[in-house]
């Protein structure tokens, strides 16, 4: 019975020894389980402020081309609608002078005269009315008239033009056109004289018939 007694005793240090040496074994890898769960946490947590800051980086590195990228996209469309523009304007300007050619070609093939001017009234009266009829008849719209009729005046008359370009307006109407022609010769104290005479001529006439 002792004997057996004293091998139970062993047998049960035996079991707390072993059980000891298991609880320890266990715990190491557990301590080392906690720190390394530490060490990871404490490189994860140093790596957040980072990936932000590259974060950052790239989304202002992107804005700042986007803001280039729209300044240049920005000017480049400013130089195209500036090129159609004065691509249009050109256009329009060569059609205008083609516009002014043919009509010039059709009153010169309808037999327009010249002008020479001098100091007879009439003639240039005369002139005038012509120019009116032959743009009725080829129905030429008003802003040829003036531009088509230049070319006719020679000689005196020419040199009177070139005289009154740089106080003409570019775009002068026809009746302004044949209101500074007539001024120049038919003056309007010439006109006044004739109307007047006119009118002594009716009452002269008037009286007669009484």
């Amino acid at each position: 019975m002792e004997r057996a007694r004293k091998r139970k005793n062993v047998d049960t240090a035996t079991r707390t020894g072993d059980d000891e040496i298991h609880d320890a074994e266990m715990e190491v890898p557990l301590i080392n389980l906690v720190h390394g769960s530490r060490n990871v946490a404490s490189r994860v947590g140093q790596g957040i402020p980072r990936a932000e800051e590259a974060t950052f980086n790239v989304e202002t590195a992107a804005t700042s081309s986007q803001a280039v990228d729209i300044g240049v996209l920005l000017q480049t469309m400013t130089q195209v609608i500036q090129n159609q523009n004065q691509q249009q304007l050109q256009q329009q300007k060569l059609q205008q002078v083609q516009t002014q050619s043919s009509y010039f070609d059709k009153l010169y093939r309808a037999n327009a005269p010249n002008f020479e001017g001098g100091p007879d009234p009439d003639v240039a009266l005369n002139w005038i009315a012509q120019m009116e009829t032959k743009f009725k008849a080829l129905r030429f719209p008003e802003d040829v008239k003036v531009q088509v009729v230049i070319p006719f005046l020679v000689g005196n008359a020419e040199n009177w033009w070139r005289s009154m370009e740089d106080v003409a307006e570019n775009d002068i109407t026809w009746e302004e056109f044949k209101e500074m022609f007539l001024d120049q010769y038919f003056p309007r104290a010439l006109r006044k004289k004739r109307q007047n005479d006119f009118y002594s001529l009716r009452q002269t006439e008037n009286m007669t018939v009484l």
